[in-house]
């Protein structure tokens, strides 16, 4: 593996720097010229005039304060790039209020500057998204100049705006989709080993070449240590590997064009993946543990420290990501055998990177051995790029530039969203969930948070899935539109049973319309039976169906006979009643009485703690305290010897 690299820095600009963040990401180039000189739509690139806002006049004293901020505060290239788009628009802001004080440097901003941006931007579209980071600068600015903050108001609160409901179900159906073609891609793999065992090396006899399996052997046999690159091809005397017209892959991943199956790059798909293969399989990660790309690209390899055996059960595992920009870890738990969970998924890209992280670690050699008689800034940049590259799953080769290794970053965001939105609109699924239209990296995290919420019905399950410190922030996630409807057709439903109730002249019973609610209609059996308090379970309960308990409840069951386990509160048949209080807190006692007697490892594998687990939830629908008083009454009777337990609870 050759590299032209250069033995200087090229030549900066008066107004150019570099930049080494404080994050450890890349060094970075940062150009402050347009700040100095102003800027217009003619002086960009074509690319770039697309979002260009608007012209501006150069500042120079402004522009040497903001050069001040920027090394100080040592921003990686991304954030650099937000800081200086925000600066532009203050820029054009002093420029149109020439009615303001005059603003020359950063010492020059008052209060009076900031409440006049703020409605400014916000006349623009621009908000407090845009007004935060202009607040950073000038107070990053005072903290280094006066030791205090500026004098800048506060940015307004967020608007209350409702997040928009997720698809569930559309992501699922997604899901599905990309395991297909995670499928797809595994024969693909199957298939280029298959053909490579069948061939062998067609550089010694020309009619050779006509064959794909040798052709297909060559690629895996140039491969082994590293992906060459063109010349290096040509230099192992394999040219014709890029052939375009010969051989290669039949299948190609979405948005992929025929350039992925033809030549050479098509058949070092058989051994290594392309942009889109990994992408199918770093989307199905995000879906299925709700990571965002930032923190997904996160992911270290390089040890086995990102994952952990869970103590109690070794067919499952924590998956472990340190999030930088927040300096944060981040779990999500995987089960260890399934095909798609994460584990798997992380476990299949580390082989299947394997030779495009072999090319990266020589590649990283080079450069270390360069940089040590040529030190420059450029290079240093690209040792660091490299060196993270190695300990990520998402590397790829670029079917544009044969050899060339790369790996999916944050600022990728725009081309995965794309890639996403190709496979929705190619499988047709926008037809029934069109929200997937517009799906990107950055909702995939909102969908976990919901799903989590939706199935467990819970705000402290949601706060967990979202891995927040507080219930507070789920405000900016939670869908509360489709718990509204919930809400209203559970009210709809009880009111119109009521008024059905009052038609047929029935005196209003909340627990006989709960049950028509829950299961549409009730027997006059069963009505009946509820009504007769004689016919009350062990636990106080109602019982629907006395003779037909569910099988998970009494597998044992004789038909036609009374249910003997009568675990009620666990039970769908079971109905509790304001009187049910008493029994259900005397069973809870009866089962403490008896769990001191037993070893804990006795306890959890018997049926008396689902017993018990199962009661505590039921009791939480009454008062604390009256719950408190009938259970300490039965435990001291239990105590003293004037109750006996109740020492025939059911075991299975």
């Amino acid at each position: 593996m050759k590299l032209n690299l250069p033995t200087d820095d090229p030549p900066l600009g008066l107004y150019q720097f570099w930049v080494t963040p404080a994050n450890g990401n890349s060094r970075h180039l940062a150009d402050t010229t347009e700040f100095y000189n102003g800027c217009s739509m003619r002086d960009l690139r074509k690319k770039e005039q697309r979002l260009w806002r608007g012209d501006f006049r150069g500042n120079p004293g402004l522009a040497e304060d903001f050069v001040k901020v920027v090394q100080a505060l040592r921003h990686d290239e991304e954030n650099f790039k937000r800081l200086r788009y925000s600066w532009r628009n203050f820029y054009r802001f002093i420029q149109e209020r020439t009615d303001l004080p005059p603003v020359n440097s950063i010492h020059d901003i008052t209060r009076v500057h900031g409440v006049a941006l703020k409605q400014w931007l916000h006349a623009r579209g621009l908000s407090s998204g845009g007004y935060r980071p202009i607040k950073a600068i000038v107070d990053a600015f005072f903290m280094m100049e006066r030791h205090r903050p500026s004098d800048l108001p506060a940015r307004d609160g967020d608007a209350k705006v409702e997040p928009e409901e997720q698809d569930l179900i559309g992501l699922q159906r997604l899901s599905l989709v990309l395991r297909g073609e995670a499928r797809a891609q595994k024969q693909m793999i199957r298939e280029g080993n298959e053909l490579a065992d069948l061939g062998r090396d067609p550089r010694r006899r020309l009619s050779r070449w006509n064959s794909i399996s040798n052709q297909v052997w060559l690629v895996r046999e140039l491969t082994t240590d590293f992906i060459p690159t063109k010349p290096e091809i040509i230099k192992a005397g394999a040219t014709n590997l890029r052939d375009r017209s010969f051989g290669g892959p039949s299948y190609r991943s979405p948005g992929q064009s025929a350039r992925a199956t033809q030549g050479y790059v098509g058949k070092l798909r058989y051994f290594a993946p392309a942009q889109a293969d990994t992408a199918v399989y770093l989307w199905l990660f995000m879906l299925h543990t709700g990571f965002n790309l930032a923190t997904t690209v996160d992911i270290d390899i390089s040890n086995d420290q990102w994952f952990q055996t869970s103590f109690q059960d070794p067919s499952h595992v924590l998956i472990s990501i340190f999030k930088k920009r927040s300096g944060t870890w981040v779990f999500a738990p995987s089960l260890v055998q399934p095909e798609f969970h994460p584990f798997q998924l992380i476990q299949f890209m580390i082989k299947r990177t394997e030779k495009l992280r072999k090319t990266l670690q020589l590649r990283l050699g080079r450069l270390q051995e360069h940089d040590a008689n040529f030190p420059t800034n450029t290079v240093k940049a690209e040792i660091t790029y490299v060196q993270r590259l190695i300990k990520s799953p998402w590397l790829y080769h670029n079917i544009g530039d044969a050899g060339h290794v790369e790996g999916f970053q944050s600022s990728d965001a725009g081309l995965l969203n794309r890639f996403i939105r190709n496979v929705v609109h190619a499988e047709e699924l926008n037809i029934e969930h069109p929200w997937l239209s517009g799906l990107a990296t950055t909702q995939v995290r909102d969908g976990m948070i919901n799903f989590a919420h939706d199935r467990s019905g819970s705000a402290m399950i949601a706060q967990y899935a979202a891995q927040h410190r507080s219930q507070r922030s789920l405000r900016y996630y939670l869908a509360k539109g489709q718990q509204r409807k919930k809400n209203f057709k559970a009210v709809n439903q009880i009111i119109s049973l009521m008024i059905k109730e009052a038609l047929n002249k029935n005196i209003i019973d909340f627990v006989r319309i709960r049950i028509m609610r829950e299961r549409g209609e009730i027997t006059a059996v069963q009505e009946q039976r509820l009504l007769d308090i004689r016919q009350r379970t062990r636990v106080g309960m109602g019982c629907l169906e006395p003779t037909n308990p569910p099988r998970h409840i009494a597998p044992d069951h004789t038909p036609d006979t009374i249910c003997k386990i009568q675990r009620c509160t666990g039970c769908c048949h079971g109905i509790i009643f304001d009187d049910s209080v008493k029994p259900l807190s005397c069973a809870l006692a009866d089962l403490h009485y008896i769990k001191r007697d037993l070893p804990l490892s006795s306890w959890i594998d018997t049926s008396l703690a689902d017993e018990e687990a199962s009661i505590k939830a039921t009791l939480k629908q009454f008062s604390p305290e009256v719950v408190k008083g009938h259970y300490t009454d039965r435990f001291n009777e239990l105590l003293s010897g004037k109750a006996k337990v109740f020492d025939v609870y059911p075991l299975y």
